[in-house]
């Protein structure tokens, strides 16, 4: 997890809210989750959840499921992008670098509309294509991606990501636990003046846990050939 948003808010990726909506499947909150206040005030929000190191190959697909809240009255983003660069990291330090990322899989809502982000768990699905043949080592990545976004932006409420797959042609791939991460605690945001976002009464971010992990993440490297898909042990 990386926030290069701008300003820098008080939140990162954390665990899902049940009383904002509910996971599409588990423990009620077991969902990660991001919101406006990944940023400060008026913010460019970039905010990136990265995958395990994949083996990637043409025709492996990524399917996940989002959404955004009941009601939006601010819209919301979404980016999946890709990176060849082996283990690496890098999105870039800015609110506007991408890094290594450098190749847009799917843009979810890019004209910022009150109905372009679903607002019941929805089912995304990307197929890799125009890589060189057989198998590219790299990462796949989430990332939060809201322009004019933040507590006093006109844009950016919160959205859910659950249920994601990798899987190679002809396979599919268990997802394992991953172990705990816990992001440091930040102070709580000072009440804003704007627009009521549907969650502005919600109790703040939870640390996240493996439960979404495991409902979500790839665990491990995936070895992807023509015949099969294999988890790697780290």
């Amino acid at each position: 997890m990386q926030n290069n948003s701008q300003p820098l808010g008080t939140t990162n990726w954390f665990q899902g809210n049940p009383k904002i909506f509910l996971a599409r499947d588990g423990g009620p909150d077991s969902y990660i989750a991001a919101d406006y206040n990944n940023g400060n005030g008026v913010a460019t929000i970039s905010n990136w959840l990265l995958t395990p190191v994949l083996r990637l190959q043409n025709g492996a697909t990524l399917t996940f499921f989002t959404r955004t809240v009941d009601k939006p009255q601010l819209a919301d983003r979404l980016q999946v992008r890709m990176s060849t660069n082996g283990a690496s990291t890098n999105v870039g330090t800015t609110a506007t670098d991408v890094g290594d990322f450098t190749v847009l899989l799917l843009d979810i809502n890019p004209t910022y509309t009150l109905n372009g982000y679903p607002t019941v768990w929805t089912q995304f699905s990307v197929t890799l294509s125009g890589l060189p043949p057989g198998i590219t080592s790299g990462r796949l990545a989430f990332r939060y991606f809201v322009e004019n976004g933040g507590p006093l932006g006109a844009n950016s409420d919160y959205i859910g990501i659950d249920t994601m797959a990798y899987t190679c042609p002809g396979a599919t791939v268990t997802p394992t636990p991953t172990p705990r991460v816990t992001p440091t605690p930040r102070p709580r945001p000072t009440p804003r003046p704007r627009p009521t976002r549907a969650h502005d009464l919600r109790v703040k971010s939870a640390p996240v846990s493996r439960q979404w992990l495991a409902s979500l993440l790839v665990g491990a490297p995936v070895l992807c050939d023509s015949a099969h898909c294999n988890a790697l042990p780290t």
